[in-house]
């Protein structure tokens, strides 16, 4: 997907994240036991609360 000229400055950049993972970047926002995977509902709720400081 390509994204270009979005209203106030928005896709200024690329941002690949893969959030069932870990890495670098910090733990993964879900856990793991066998093929299925659980929400760490901590880490969405640190999410949900960027929500308005981002505009969404």
């Amino acid at each position: 997907m390509i994204m270009k000229e979005l209203a106030n400055g928005r896709g200024l950049g690329t941002f690949f994240w893969e959030p069932t993972r870990s890495g670098d970047w910090g733990a993964a926002m879900f856990s793991w036991s066998g093929a299925t995977a659980t929400a760490n509902h901590g880490d969405f709720a640190e999410y949900d609360a960027l929500l308005p400081t981002l505009g969404l």
